[in-house]
């Protein structure tokens, strides 16, 4: 395991992290075979990944539907989680929970299998765990009905590993699958994406690196794609596709993409004297859970159980925000309730408004002449003539007036009252 230059350091799942000399985001102090990952092998020797360089880099991993990008995703995934380094996956299809297999991963999402069902209000407190606490996590998008959700929560969860990292700047990898969904080639970017390319292009300085899978690498923003520090093309056969191996990474390594077997790719990094190789990605350990499904039944492994109080503190942001959600809805009511008490007050003022312009005193006694009587089926008016006696405190009917009218106006003049104007 590594060693540490300064005493104050974050202890995460047994692994030591700190910040480097040269007050850049490292993981302290380690021998070269220990700030490297083996995933693979190329021409039968051992293939291995800088660390740090893929926590804190940008990374693309591109190959059609089976040939290997998901799993090797779950390959550095593995190795990383052996060696103490946290991450936070970006689960579109729900492909990763496999990994709880070995490791103890909060897996969260919508579904009834995760370990705790999240909205956009979690987000900020799934950074917490994820950079302070050490806790890998798994934000499962596949139970989510409703879009505009599911790309909240990704958003949210970009911009608190973002802010965060400016305090906390530990090593910290955000993968995210089926990347081309929030970073398209062609189109509008949104919101989300936005976020994701701020953590591309800003994040390193943070210590927060990213990685983007995608089964289509002709979707994805080509900006994204040549910014990127190392790259993993496993086999590709569209042609659409094809042409962007040959743009970025040359002829060759387009010419051979559409042959590679399962599990190959041809990888381009930065740090790599040799400008591609050609490598075979060994095999995830963990389950499976991204395999197309088969007639054979297939037994769901025995899951590695996370801490209860990691999911009481989330809890409580659920139990938070429903009771917040409940009073919204009260209000909500209330506020329908008084609107509707406020028009029918509304119209009954009309109603008084438009009978003291019916109404007409004569002799110390009120004549009402005409009006019209409100109906849900359209109503009607009337010609009737009504007197009332303030002495008496009676009405009674009077003579009725030659045509029914409403919205007229009575005035009376030395004791005579004239009708005038009609709707």
């Amino acid at each position: 395991m590594c060693g540490n230059d300064l005493e104050a350091n974050t202890k995460i799942r047994g692994a030591l992290f700190s910040r480097a000399r040269n007050g850049t985001p490292g993981t302290g102090w380690c021998s070269v075979s220990d700030r490297r990952i083996t995933v693979g092998d190329v021409d039968g020797e051992s293939y291995s990944l800088p660390i740090e360089r893929i926590l804190t880099g940008r990374g693309f991993v591109t190959g059609k539907s089976g040939s290997g990008k998901s799993s090797t995703a779950s390959v550095i995934a593995e190795e990383l989680l052996d060696r103490g380094h946290p991450l936070l996956i970006v689960d579109i299809e729900g492909e990763y929970w496999g990994l709880k297999e070995d490791y103890e991963v909060l897996h969260v999402g919508a579904t009834d299998e995760v370990d705790l069902k999240i909205g956009p209000e979690h987000a900020e407190k799934l950074a917490d765990l994820a950079l302070n606490q050490g806790v890998p996590i798994i934000v499962d998008l596949s139970g989510y009905i409703d879009r505009d959700v599911a790309d909240e929560i990704v958003r949210e969860v970009a911009k608190s590993l973002f802010h965060q990292e400016q305090d906390t700047q530990l090593p910290f990898l955000l993968l995210v699958e089926e990347i081309h969904e929030y970073v398209p080639q062609t189109g509008s970017i949104g919101k989300t994406g936005e976020w994701l390319v701020r953590v591309a292009k800003r994040g390193r300085t943070r210590g927060l690196g990213i990685v983007g899978i995608s089964q289509r690498p002709s979707n994805v923003d080509k900006v994204l794609i040549t910014q990127a520090d190392w790259l993993v093309w496993h086999r590709l056969t569209w042609d659409n596709d094809t042409n962007v191996v040959r743009d970025v990474a040359g002829r060759e390594p387009a010419n051979v993409v559409g042959s590679l077997a399962d599990g190959e790719a041809s990888v381009q990094a930065d740090w790599s004297d040799r400008e591609i190789q050609r490598v075979q990605f060994r095999e995830k350990r963990t389950f499976d859970a991204g395999e197309t499904p088969g007639l054979d039944d297939v037994e769901r492994p025995e899951l590695q159980s996370i801490d209860d109080d990691l999911v009481d503190e989330l809890t409580e942001i659920t139990e938070e925000h429903e009771q917040r959600e409940d009073r919204i809805r009260t209000l909500e009511v209330e506020l329908h309730d008084r609107e509707e008490r406020i028009n029918e007050l509304e119209e009954r003022l009309d109603r008084v408004l438009d009978l003291r312009r019916m109404v007409a005193s004569v002799d110390g006694r009120w004549y009402a002449i005409g009006g019209e009587y409100p109906s849900t089926i359209g109503g009607w008016t009337t010609a009737v003539t009504e007197r009332y006696d303030p002495t008496t405190d009676e009405w009674e009917q009077g003579p009725e007036v030659p045509l029914a009218v409403h919205g007229h106006v009575v005035v009376t003049v030395e004791e005579t009252g004239y009708l005038t104007g009609s709707a």
